[in-house]
């Protein structure tokens, strides 16, 4: 590692804004994975009522579909750390007024139907700004790097959310679990405070939503790097977050024994391998050739998804998940390439788009392939299905939208 790349490294990790900002992406993480725990084994175990589960989620995740655009146009309007603020400590206190209604026995299905719909919404949001207030604390020339660090910081919050979620039950009750989210909550809202920037608020007019709605999709259209981006993270939740995430205890159950253990070994291998990679963006600051990388690793991730169809041992599935992991951790590089070319006035409503396009497809990605399973299609038809069309759309652009191809 030469000096400059030294000295720039620790820049970055000196730079307090961007520390708080890791913090808050932390607690948020922990705060959202716990409470989804807690919520399904509540409706399950406490009230009973499974077939409600489903709804419930649904109704906790479809907001981020519809409302992360417009939070994005929020966050271009107005200060995106006040909308951060006021996103955690209204879901802060919303989940202490729960932690009341479980002591006193009134939790029932249509209180957590609503507090689904209303968490969702908080959320939705929070993550256009969440995500565009980056390039606002670090260097243009440090994003990647930023990226990455705060993708390890999301992968450390899914891998540990529900073990704490599960301890908390363990030694204790759902009023307890509650109250910690509710904590972590408040104390992430506390931590946005030491973010705060100086940059000018954009979009004082008086454009509508619809107008803002136009413009920035006009923008993205315009701009074939963006476009074909946008375009690689929905083929990325929508064709393999859905299959992948179903499919491991399907493959386990169907093929490898059926062992809780052996499906933890399948999900420990994924993680690692998303781990690792996003460490080694962390660590070199790769600024050349990021469209080849990120081209090269969706094809390589098709390939990955497809021979999850074909597996018949351990340690197949493992090779075929680490590889997986590492793939899909270019994500960070997708994600500095937009924000490096983004203008600032317009970054909450790219933002709030990119959020849709990733997190707010999901659902419907678990809901293509329930529906798909429901029809009787394998699991191991669809994985490869999916595998296909992941490496002959990203051949395609590859060949041919070269804009992509060269993109650094």
């Amino acid at each position: 590692m030469n000096t400059q790349v030294l000295i720039k490294k620790q820049a970055l990790i000196a730079n307090k804004k961007f520390i708080f900002l890791m913090l808050v992406r932390t607690l948020t993480g922990l705060s959202f994975g716990i409470y989804l725990l807690g919520e399904s084994w509540y409706v399950v175990n406490e009230l009973n009522m499974k077939t409600y589960l489903g709804i419930i989620l649904m109704l906790t995740s479809i907001p981020r579909l519809f409302l992360m655009f417009f939070g994005g146009i929020l966050s271009d309007k107005y200060s995106k750390t006040n909308i951060m603020f006021v996103s955690l400590i209204t879901r802060g206190l919303l989940v202490f007024t729960l932690v009341g209604l479980i002591t006193t026995k009134n939790a029932n299905i249509p209180v957590l139907l609503l507090y689904a719909f209303l968490f969702g919404n908080l959320d939705a949001l929070f993550y256009p700004a969440n995500s565009s207030i980056v390039s606002e604390v670090v260097d243009k020339e440090e994003l990647t790097r930023a990226n990455s660090f705060l993708q390890s910081t999301n992968l450390f919050s899914t891998m540990v959310s529900p073990i704490l979620a599960g301890i908390l039950l363990s030694i204790g009750s759902f009023t307890i679990l509650f109250s910690v989210t509710g904590l972590l909550l408040l104390l992430s809202g506390i931590s946005v405070f030491f973010i705060n920037t100086s940059s000018p608020i954009h979009q004082k007019n008086e454009e509508s939503v619809i107008e803002n709605l136009k413009s920035g999709y006009r923008f993205v259209r315009k701009d074939t790097l963006l476009t074909s981006l946008m375009a690689i993270i929905l083929i990325v939740n929508l064709f393999i977050v859905g299959p992948v995430n179903i499919a491991l205890p399907l493959i386990v159950d169907e093929r490898l024994g059926a062992s809780a253990l052996n499906l933890s070994f399948m999900q420990c291998s994924l993680f690692l391998g998303m781990l690792g990679a996003t460490i080694v963006f962390s660590i070199i600051n790769v600024r050349k050739k990021r469209g080849m990388i990120i081209l090269s690793a969706m094809i390589l991730s098709g390939f990955c998804i497809l021979t999850l169809g074909l597996i018949h041992n351990l340690f197949q599935g493992l090779f075929s998940l680490a590889v997986y992991g590492v793939c899909i951790s270019v994500s960070s590089l997708i994600i500095a390439i937009i924000q490096e070319n983004t203008p600032s006035e317009k970054m909450g409503r790219v933002m709030g788009l990119t959020s849709t396009a990733s997190l707010g497809l999901t659902p419907l990605s678990y809901g293509l392939t329930s529906l798909a399973l429901f029809l009787k299609i394998p699991m191991s038809h669809i994985l490869i299905a999916c595998g296909c069309l992941v490496v002959i759309i990203s051949s395609y652009i590859m060949w041919r939208i070269n804009v992509v191809r060269v993109a650094d």
